[in-house]
């Protein structure tokens, strides 16, 4: 859910999201975002589950993972399956 606070700091819902009718929560795996986020020679070694607003990408219902390499290459692993550079990407 997201709550959105007023200049009087009352809530109130703005939106929900629920992913009770996939398979899992994360769509994917840690492992699997590791995988699908290495390349030859340059493996990931930390993932991260992130929860923040990318414009055009993400927001705060649609998380994702933040993958470090061993060169030091970031990289987002979106929802839809979408590799991104961090260095591409509006934080």
């Amino acid at each position: 859910m997201k709550i959105g606070i007023d200049a009087n700091g009352l809530g109130r819902l703005d939106a929900v999201r629920g992913w009770s009718n996939g398979p899992s929560f994360p769509t994917m795996s840690e492992a699997a975002a590791i995988a699908r986020g290495s390349a030859t020679g340059d493996a990931v070694i930390k993932a991260e589950f992130v929860w923040t607003t990318i414009r055009g990408s993400a927001g705060e219902l649609r998380p994702f993972w933040m993958l470090t390499r061993a060169s030091g290459a970031a990289f987002l692993l979106l929802e839809d399956g979408a590799l991104v550079s961090a260095t591409e990407a509006v934080l």
